[in-house]
């Protein structure tokens, strides 16, 4: 799915995009609920692997160090680890796509209250035309340059 089409209104289909607002903003709440499941798995994936690795320089420090490390030479090897800063990217892909699917869920919200404005906007007439003939439109437009006109000299006049 491409977020920026599902978040776009055509506004000369009010109709359509009211009817698939609600599907819109289910499938993303659903991909959240998803994104934030995978994010928690790579969570306790990295935790694993810290402790996994942590664990193993303690045990068996001599393989990678020539004297006992301290607790920061330890926890500054482990977050070196090839294994560990792998999980971590995937940890760090997963927050992304949440951050991503919380905006989308979030633009949803603001395209509904503008989708309601518009509406609103539709009822109260907003594009509508005038209903006047156009023999009439053009008489009252008449009338109307005639009485500026005639305010404008009557002001000339008294110096305003």
């Amino acid at each position: 799915m491409h977020y920026k089409d599902i978040v776009h209104t055509d506004l000369s289909k009010l109709h359509i995009e009211c009817q698939r607002q609600s599907s819109y903003y289910l499938e993303v709440c659903d991909l959240l609920a998803d994104a934030n499941e995978h994010k928690s798995k790579c969570k306790k994936h990295l935790d694993y692997i810290y402790h996994y690795l942590y664990a193993k320089v303690q045990s068996s420090w001599r393989k990678y160090f020539k004297e006992k490390p301290t607790i920061d030479a330890t926890k500054a090897w482990v977050f070196t680890n090839k294994k560990y800063l792998k999980a971590q990217d995937k940890y760090f892909k997963a927050s992304k796509e949440v951050d991503r699917l919380i905006g989308v869920r979030s633009s949803l919200d603001h395209k509904k209250k503008s989708l309601e404005l518009v509406i609103s906007l539709y009822n109260s007439g907003y594009w509508s035309e005038p209903h006047l003939k156009g023999e009439v439109l053009n008489s009252k437009t008449k009338n109307r340059r005639k009485k500026t006109g005639e305010k404008l000299l009557k002001n000339k006049r008294h110096g305003k």
